[in-house]
């Protein structure tokens, strides 16, 4: 990711985070597929996302996803991003 992308997807968490009670699932999909993550068939559970490095992403399948929840999700993908800008400024 450069730089740019990584501070669109920081605005656009910190927008997910105003508004946790209606959130819908295709936004925080869209978000991870734009980090990175890529969508693994569903064998069992929840759908999964998978980056290389990374532990792996479940996200409900549901249309909307509850606020605690959410924010789990959120918070990985905030500690993605933190890795990514590390990466950067050492020019990994």
């Amino acid at each position: 990711m450069t730089a740019e992308e990584v501070a669109r997807c920081r605005q656009e968490l910190a927008e997910l985070r105003r508004r946790p009670a209606n959130v819908k699932r295709d936004e925080v999909e869209s978000l991870a597929l734009r980090m990175g993550y890529q969508f693994k068939p569903k064998r069992s559970g929840e759908p999964r996302y998978d980056k290389p490095g990374r532990f792996p992403l479940a996200i409900p399948g549901h249309k909307t996803i509850n606020k605690y929840t959410l924010k789990g999700i959120l918070d990985r993908l905030e500690e993605d991003l933190d890795r990514e800008e590390e990466e950067l400024t050492r020019g990994d």
